[in-house]
């Protein structure tokens, strides 16, 4: 009986290392960011780095590698604990102003959306795969 529960706590422990490394892995997958097609209110769609800083979803300029300044309230960024959905493709009100006519463009399945309680961040990946992963890395983030 004894054996058993030592047993069960070396699982435990090594479940709880698994998720930690898992989830720094992911920390450090966002903060390094990556680089994704960005649509707007405004302007035509176009590539910025999407990336985490503290508890921010930040974006700029790819050729723009400075830090946001979090004095200034800056609507290049959405705090992690107003993220309410990710939404997989193109239903926002942004997307809808940039339609795609055939159904099989690829695209449709590299967008998805960051819905906040002020706003959504519409995104395209460069390919479904990494749509994924970004996807998967912001929810191990989000329920931490």
């Amino acid at each position: 009986m004894e054996q058993q529960k030592n047993e069960l706590k070396r699982q435990v422990t090594k479940l709880k290392n698994e998720k930690k490394t898992q989830l720094s892995v992911a920390y450090e997958y966002l903060m390094n960011g990556i680089q994704l097609i960005k649509y707007g209110r405004r302007g035509k769609p176009k590539p910025m780095h999407i990336y985490l800083f503290e508890k921010l979803i930040c974006w700029r300029d790819p050729t723009d590698m400075s830090l946001p300044n979090l004095k200034k309230k800056n609507d290049r960024q959405i705090p992690l604990n107003s993220i309410k959905e990710i939404k997989e493709g193109r239903d926002t009100q942004v997307f809808k102003k940039w339609p795609i006519k055939n159904k099989e463009d690829e695209r449709i399945k590299f967008s998805f959306s960051i819905i906040s309680d002020s706003r959504t961040l519409d995104l395209e990946a460069p390919s479904e795969i990494e749509k994924l992963l970004f996807i998967d890395k912001l929810k191990m983030v989000l329920t931490d």
